[in-house]
């Protein structure tokens, strides 16, 4: 028993905890995302696409790709400069809106909120979905970009 008390001490780890490691990434990556795609049940048909630039769908991506940095960027920035809050050290304005946008990824609560306002009405609902949809990939690819490009590397 002692031995494998010195094994982790040492940083030597059991086999369950090198399993957990290694399935980290698959299931946080891979899994989760598969799994919160799934229950959208939306049916995947690319001409809504088109249907991108009806108000709604434009509303839905306004909110999710403008109004969500914007918000959490000027909230941070007044608590700030009210003297409420300040910025960890190490991190920047610009990873910070890297974040705001990263916010945009609303995508598990914004399809529960559609399918409760557009109860009965599968058209918007698809609409909607799509919107959501393409919304949350454009605030991930951006959010990465952003915050890749600010950061420095911490060897």
């Amino acid at each position: 028993m002692s031995e494998e008390l010195e094994a982790l001490s040492e940083g030597l780890s059991s086999p369950a905890q090198r399993l957990e490691h290694g399935l980290h990434g698959p299931v946080a990556f891979l899994v989760i995302p598969l799994f919160a795609f799934c229950n959208t049940s939306l049916l995947i048909d690319f001409s809504l696409l088109s249907q991108l630039t009806d108000p709604l769908a434009l509303g839905i991506v306004g909110g999710l790709l403008l109004g969500k940095p914007v918000g959490i960027v000027l909230l941070s920035y007044v608590a700030v400069k009210c003297g409420w809050a300040s910025l960890p050290l190490g991190v920047s304005w610009r990873q910070l809106v890297g974040v705001g946008v990263l916010a945009g990824i609303g995508f598990t609560m914004s399809i529960f909120v559609t399918l409760l306002a557009f109860e009965g009405q599968s058209v918007r609902q698809n609409e909607a979905k799509i919107a959501i949809l393409v919304s949350s990939l454009t605030a991930g690819i951006l959010g990465y970009a952003l915050l890749r490009k600010n950061s420095t590397p911490t060897d």
